[in-house]
């Protein structure tokens, strides 16, 4: 029996515009079509020169890049679709989504929303192109004149969050030679002490700029009836099921796999336990990681529980995780659209989590708080995106 997912269909006015884009996003900008086409005329005027472009394209150009076999095999089980006049299935991500909502939080930590340093990328920038991240203020570093590029800056934030200490971090880098070429003679302890000086400004410190929300983290995970504790506690012994799919080079096509039973969370002590085995300059980072993971998971929860669910299925190449989906390319849009409410539902979550804090922090009423919030969730422009997420460094997962 065909699986519904993966049940071939002519491509519509809409999935062939997002069909274009993903060649030229993915695969190259040399798949773009050049003809002037409309609802009523694409299948006559850009669909002949599509294929015929897909036809031509020279796929051996792949294997060059970095994951170029599974990319080359992508790419022919997509032409294989299209030469056939069907519609292929696609690749959406969630792009930078630890980056993302570790932004979320930092906007609400702000009591300055006049403040340009302080707003949150979500409501002033179009996220469907990873060159925004290099563009943001919240990433800009610089360390004696020079400007850290964005993907160090990434590498530090994400890998302190893991756990992994500065000097690691270093190690890393040093050996891989991520750092601008005026600091690749730079010796591990000068790495240190920059990757020091970004940890400072982040996490580390009562000036950092999430020591405030990390304290408060702390505050109400000692409180049993506060709902991120019952919620990180319900979440460590419960499953997510997820069925999977792969590339099959053999016959041009995609399988899906046997379904998989994915934990939540990796750790099954609760949010107590787990402070009460860190020591006291990691708790804030223990905490705040887990309030990170504790929001992705509930986007995930949101997103399953809604129609997108029986289109989507999730990218075993990519690992077991829920960062990836493969879709129809005729059901993008609505797996946008149900993806863009999920998300609201978590800042709205989000800010009803710390509603008495900020309150406080602001001296505003109840009323007030509410009217803001529900501006700021109108703004957020964040969705899935074509666009892949860059591995780490390498050697980091040695």
């Amino acid at each position: 029996m065909k699986n519904k997912l993966f049940y071939s269909n002519p491509i519509t006015y809409v999935g062939f515009e997002n069909c274009v884009k993903y060649a030229a996003t993915v695969f190259s900008p040399e798949l773009i079509v050049s003809a002037n086409y409309t609802k009523n005329n694409y299948k006559s005027r850009a669909i002949p020169e599509f294929i015929e472009r897909v036809g031509k394209y020279d796929c051996d150009a792949f294997l060059d890049r970095v994951e170029g076999i599974n990319l080359f095999t992508e790419f022919m089980i997509f032409k294989n679709a299209v030469l056939h006049d069907n519609a292929p299935n696609v690749q959406l991500n969630m792009l930078e989504i630890k980056i993302i909502i570790l932004a979320l939080i930092y906007y609400s930590n702000s009591n300055s929303a006049d403040s340009v340093a302080c707003r949150n990328l979500l409501d002033i920038y179009n996220i469907d192109d990873p060159s925004f991240f290099e563009e943001a203020s919240f990433f800009r570093f610089e360390f004696k004149g020079v400007l850290i590029p964005y993907r160090v800056v990434r590498f530090v934030l994400l890998t302190t969050l893991d756990g992994i200490t500065a000097y690691s971090q270093a190690s890393v880098i040093k050996c891989t030679r991520g750092l601008p070429r005026v600091f690749q003679k730079a010796s591990i302890s000068e790495i240190y002490y920059l990757f020091i000086e970004i940890r400072i400004i982040f996490f580390e410190g009562n000036s950092s700029r999430f020591y405030s929300i990390c304290k408060h983290l702390i505050s109400i995970a000692k409180k049993s009836d506060h709902d991120f504790f019952q919620r990180y506690n319900e979440f460590s012994r419960n499953y997510l099921t997820l069925s999977t799919a792969s590339y099959s080079s053999d016959n041009l096509s995609q399988a899906e796999e046997t379904i998989v039973n994915f934990q939540v969370y990796s750790s099954a002590k609760g949010i107590n336990i787990l402070l009460s085995d860190t020591e006291s300059s990691s708790k804030s980072i223990v905490v705040l990681n887990a309030y990170i993971g504790f929001l992705t998971n509930e986007l995930i929860r949101s997103l399953l529980s809604t129609k997108a669910k029986k289109h989507i299925s999730f990218c075993s190449h990519q690992g077991i995780n829920v960062k990836s989906f493969i879709v129809d390319v005729n059901k993008v849009n609505s797996l946008r659209d149900s993806f863009n409410l999920s998300f609201q539902n978590i800042r709205e979550m989000h800010h009803e989590l710390f509603k008495r804090f900020y309150i406080s922090r602001w001296g505003v009423s109840s009323s007030e708080y509410n009217d803001w919030v529900s501006q700021f969730l109108l703004k957020s422009r964040y969705t899935i995106s074509f666009y892949r997420n860059e591995t780490l460094f390498l050697i980091y997962y040695l």
